[in-house]
């Protein structure tokens, strides 16, 4: 069970820096996926890793779909800033 201790606590730590993350508009995609960028990264790496117990993973994948759709970048889409359509963007105007 030392891994499983080891692994908690390093879900607390990145969760106290997700909730102190400062988000630069400039250079990071739109709010959501920023605010949730670490957490979404912990989740996945904690699916990934055959490592733990399959309840435990299972645990962490339930989590990962608890997580708002808007966050993953995925679902980001680029949109023109002066009339907001999808297609033909047009960054700087």
């Amino acid at each position: 069970m030392k891994v499983t201790k080891e692994k908690e606590e390093q879900e607390e730590l990145i969760q106290t820096e997700s909730n102190n993350y400062e988000i630069d508009n400039e250079t990071k995609p739109p709010f959501l996926v920023a605010k949730y960028e670490l957490r979404r990264k912990l989740y996945k790496a904690f699916c990934k890793d055959h490592d733990l117990p399959s309840d435990m993973r299972d645990k962490h994948r339930y989590k990962l779909s608890k997580l708002p759709r808007n966050s993953s970048l995925a679902r980001v889409r680029n949109r023109c800033i002066s009339t907001s359509h999808p297609r033909s963007v047009y960054e700087f105007f």
